[in-house]
């Protein structure tokens, strides 16, 4: 049974940490550790993490010295990992049990795909965990709808993010190979599409599961944490990655749109995503 390494970057997730843990430690797929660094946080994570370290010894807890952001926080992750695949999980989100079993197999059997991701379900603060944990990967209630692309290409990337990235799994040569996660003020929030660009423009190949095997948590004040600064770091992280890719020109196009989304008021945006 091939060895996952599971990395969590965790900052101020006390609400949420306990259920991202369990989730897989709870797995089908028992072969794996369970990375978490902890970017500094200043409520009870730490203390949340070390008493699940203490039911389990497969969780490996690393603690930044001051906040890094999410970039930083990964790659100390994958330092240290030593598994086969590298599997992500956001602090506040959760994982299907059937997750890491489904996209082992998948790259077991699949040998020209390096990375794979899945459909996710969406939830936000009045969800209750027990009800999504019985949901069917295939059920369509609290599916998050965007369009399903099974195998992107180079020109996907100019539509949106063709990956959900806190859902993907990759090989680990393939991540290591670029040198994970970039670090730059453009990547504080943009470094998942960051990743998957330089992927893909060096000639990585992912795959999209067509079942929901990832919990997404959105939570109410999602749209008001999006900053302007963080649109216009955006763009910048679509050009480069556009330009990678042999998408210019017609990318310069595209690169505006977080530009533009970024003026519209935060009430048409939630209305546009329900």
């Amino acid at each position: 049974m091939c060895k996952v390494s599971v990395i969590i970057a965790a900052y101020n997730a006390e609400q949420y940490i306990k259920v991202a843990v369990e989730s897989i430690l709870n797995q089908t797929h028992q072969n794996l550790e369970l990375i978490i660094c902890d970017d500094y946080s200043t409520d009870n994570t730490v203390g949340i993490i070390k008493k699940l370290m203490d039911e389990d010894n497969r969780i490996v807890l690393l603690k930044n010295d001051k906040n890094m952001r999410a970039a930083v926080t990964r790659n100390k992750c994958l330092e240290v990992a030593q598994g086969e695949f590298i599997a992500i999980q956001d602090a506040d989100d959760f994982s299907h049990p059937l997750r890491l079993e489904k996209q082992v197999n998948f790259l077991k059997k699949n040998n020209d795909y390096d990375f794979v991701s899945s459909r996710m379900f969406k939830f936000d603060e009045n969800d209750d965990f027990n009800i999504l944990l019985e949901l069917s990967p295939n059920s369509s209630e609290f599916s998050y709808k965007l369009p399903y692309i099974e195998s992107p290409k180079n020109k996907d990337f100019l539509f949106r993010l063709p990956y959900t990235h806190a859902a993907t799994m990759f090989r680990s040569n393939a991540i290591n190979s670029v040198h994970g996660y970039r670090v730059s003020k453009e990547t504080v929030r943009g470094q998942d599409a960051d990743l998957f660009m330089r992927l893909h423009a060096v000639g990585y190949k992912g795959f999209n599961l067509n079942e929901s095997l990832y919990y997404y948590f959105e939570g109410k004040e999602a749209f008001k944490r999006k900053k302007y600064k963080y649109r216009i770091h955006s763009a910048i992280i679509r050009y480069r990655g556009f330009k990678a890719l042999g998408l210019m020109p017609i990318g310069y196009i595209y690169i505006i749109k977080p530009l533009i989304v970024g003026i519209i008021p935060v009430g048409i945006l939630q209305w546009y995503k329900k």
